[in-house]
């Protein structure tokens, strides 16, 4: 889905956390947030220095509304 100029890939089947990892650096990001699960059940977060716990949150909330709305192309 792309929407004014962001990606956004939520859901894309049997992708794998190496390959999303990937594009991502490939992206030229200037900050990140990573969210993930790890094997036992717990949440694992990280970010890079740049990305405060305000930065944090709004990413939080922006993936929330793409994940809500989906893709209206």
């Amino acid at each position: 889905m792309t929407d004014g100029g962001n990606v956004v890939n939520l859901f894309e089947p049997d992708i794998s956390v190496g390959e999303v990892l990937t594009a991502a650096a490939g992206k030229g990001l200037e900050s990140v947030l990573v969210l993930g699960e790890m094997a036992d059940g717990n949440m694992y977060v990280a970010s890079s220095g740049g990305v405060s716990r305000k930065d944090a949150l709004w990413l939080i909330e922006m993936a929330k509304v793409f994940a809500i709305l989906g893709d209206d192309e």
